[in-house]
């Protein structure tokens, strides 16, 4: 599960379950919306493949070929894992991605000190 940012602050969870699930946090600050096409709403928006919005933040080409192989002998190559893997070094926009677990509300600074070695 990874925790979804803007600048404005905390806008929502993204997970993986049966479908790839955002929902927008009912306490989140205004302007948080994270796309034009999602809509600050109550529903969750559900699709069996991950949102386009945060796909654009997934690596491509070679490096994407690299991560999958790495990964998928560890933990798999579900594209969440692999945005979940490189999102403080390859976000785009603003839009941030972070585990949910964290302690820290806010995204790491352009480094991956929350990452397992």
């Amino acid at each position: 599960m990874m925790r979804v940012h803007t600048s404005a602050g905390i806008a929502g969870l993204l997970a993986k379950e049966d479908v790839y699930r955002f929902a927008y946090s009912a306490q989140r600050p205004p302007d948080t919306d994270i796309s034009l096409t999602m809509p600050g709403r109550l529903q969750s928006y559900d699709s069996q493949q991950l949102h386009p919005i945060f796909q654009m933040n997934m690596p491509d080409g070679y490096l994407l070929e690299r991560l999958r192989n790495r990964l998928a002998k560890l933990t798999g190559a579900d594209p969440l894992r692999l945005i979940s893997a490189m999102s403080c070094e390859t976000s785009i926009g603003r839009v941030r991605l972070t585990p949910a677990d964290r302690d820290s509300p806010g995204p790491p600074a352009n480094r991956c000190d929350w990452m397992p070695s």
